[in-house]
């Protein structure tokens, strides 16, 4: 199957290149217009569907007038049509009614009659439009260029240079696929970058396309940061940084064809946790890691990553512990320093009952493990029961665990098929929740407990109807402008079997009823926990 699907992917790319390289006249022609609407580009879709995406600002949810000053190029040879109107360059026209979701025709005329008639349409999200200058790979970033354009955030970042490639393991098997972003501005944009502020994300260079092609809610990943952010909004000592990454829905183009619902996300590095950097020595002129000592607290600011094996923390030799993790920072070329990731796991699987009590607390964070094991747990989030986190200790500090990749959770399993909550907390493949839990008097059963309670209880993060809440926030601004539907036709769920893009994971009810069954077992997990 995976073969078949590498196969359906190669051929993809190959009739994408085929349409950037050949688009159709029209499609080039809009292009160079650069058409905006009060200031905001349009995301030119040159495929069969011939649209323009509008990404209008708040406020649009039912009709109500709305008035566009019409910007673009070659103004002294074109003229755009709406409605039937002419409209001059800087000129408004004005939309009687205008909602999410409408469309409107749009032509473009020149001196000699009619060039091309497209439809707007008008969209509650942010809209991108890529572009890249070859087919995208999976190892290395090509050259492109990148566009975002919001309404709502009043942004239009122009066309920036980008380098863009595919990432993601299993993802990669799926014919929607995800991005890994770069933004910069010269042929090594993906080395030395440009940090951007898009919407009311953080400030970064790298970003994350996220296809979400499983998840027919869209917002499982999301929903897990947010409420993690919520429970655990500050890392102790670094006020600046951020617990988790934050994300927005948006509609993506690429190319000159649309591509559907996407979550930008950022993605998780040393600026974002705001770890120190380390301070390396020079050696004629050039730094040389070989002198920076990371047994030492003062130095070692680092940031591992967990995207494989099936258990952790036990006794690990160097060979499995280099499989198991990657070294996000420092991250350099034949630069990898393990001492602290090695100490960190030797502590936990090798010390005796004895110490572990009285040392565990000192080299991790316990309420970030806290906050984090309440939150796969309570998610059913079996996949990161014991992979798919981060690890990060700042200089001079502990610790701690960052969430990442929480797709299958919410009754959803790992390849999109329903996974109905069950009764059992199982953390025997994690020996760090299995002897912090082991011995009361740590204290760690402790916070469990009244942690669960606040969180669990009336308006806490766990409350059923604010879950909900969160979810349906999500589906009405994937609904409410056409968004989903337009996703859905791109990509339907009988692409691959049925067990993928599982419609009825992503419904209200199926989120409702796996809350009820999984709080239930999560409350006689915690009185359980021995006191």
């Amino acid at each position: 199957m995976c073969n078949n699907l590498k196969s359906y992917l190669i051929l993809g790319l190959a009739i994408n290149a085929l349409m950037f390289s050949s688009s159709t006249q029209a499609a080039i022609r809009w292009g160079s217009f650069d058409l905006k609407m009060n200031e905001i580009g349009v995301g030119v879709d040159g495929g069969k569907n011939k649209r323009l995406f509008v990404s209008l600002g708040s406020g649009f949810s039912t009709p109500k007038p709305y008035d566009a000053v019409l910007k673009y190029n070659r103004s002294n040879t074109h003229t755009f049509e709406v409605g039937g109107i002419k409209v001059k360059n800087g000129t408004t026209y004005h939309f009687d009614a205008i909602k999410y979701g409408a469309t409107a025709p749009i032509s473009v005329y020149d001196k000699m009659g009619k060039v091309d008639t497209y439809t707007l349409v008008f969209t509650n999200l942010p809209v991108i439009q890529i572009t890249s200058v070859a087919a995208i790979q999976d190892i290395n970033k090509v050259q492109g260029s990148f566009r975002l354009m919001s309404g709502e955030f009043k942004q239009d970042t122009g066309e920036i240079a980008m380098g863009i490639e595919y990432r993601g393991k299993t993802a990669q098997n799926y014919p929607k696929l995800p991005f890994g972003i770069s933004l910069g501005t010269s042929s090594t944009l993906w080395k030395k970058s440009s940090d951007i502020k898009l919407l009311d994300l953080s400030k970064r260079s790298d970003w994350i396309l996220d296809a979400s092609y499983r998840d027919t809610s869209f917002s499982r990943n999301i929903v897990s940061h947010d409420i993690f952010r919520t429970i655990y909004p500050h890392n102790k000592g670094l006020p600046k940084g951020q617990t988790v990454i934050k994300g927005r829905l948006t509609e993506v183009i690429l190319g000159t064809s649309y591509a559907g619902v996407y979550l930008l996300e950022e993605k998780i590095d040393r600026s974002l946790l705001d770890l120190k950097k380390i301070t390396v020595p020079k050696v004629n002129g050039k730094e040389d890691w070989k002198k920076v000592d990371f047994k030492l607290s003062a130095n070692s600011s680092v940031l591992y990553k967990s995207a494989f094996g099936d258990r952790v923390f036990f006794n690990t030799p160097p060979t499995l512990l280099k499989t198991n993790f990657s070294q996000e920072y420092p991250k350099l070329a034949n630069v990898a320093r393990w001492e602290p990731l090695k100490g960190l796991i030797d502590f936990v699987a090798k010390s005796d009952d004895d110490t572990f009590i009285e040392n565990i607390e000192k080299r991790i964070d316990f309420d970030s493990v806290a906050n984090w094991w309440l939150l796969v747990a309570a998610t059913q989030a079996t996949d990161n029961y014991n992979k798919n986190f981060f690890l990060a200790k700042n200089a001079g500090g502990k610790f701690f665990i960052v969430p990442w990749d929480h797709d299958a959770t919410f009754g959803l399993w790992w390849n999109g098929a329903a996974d109905p909550a069950n009764t059992l907390v199982d953390a025997s493949d994690n020996n760090l929740i299995k002897r912090l839990t082991q011995f009361p008097e740590i204290g760690f059963n402790e916070k469990l407990k009244v942690r669960w309670k606040e969180l669990s209880g009336k308006n806490g993060a766990f409350d059923k109807a604010k879950l909900l809440a969160r979810f349906n926030s999500y589906g009405s601004q994937l609904t409410q402008g056409g968004a989903k539907e337009r996703n859905l036709l791109l990509w339907p769920k009988s692409v691959l079997a049925p067990a993928v893009a599982n419609p009825q994971a992503g419904t209200s009810a199926y989120i409702g009823a796996f809350l009820d069954k999984r709080f239930s077992a999560m409350d006689a997990y915690i009185k359980s926990l021995p006191e």
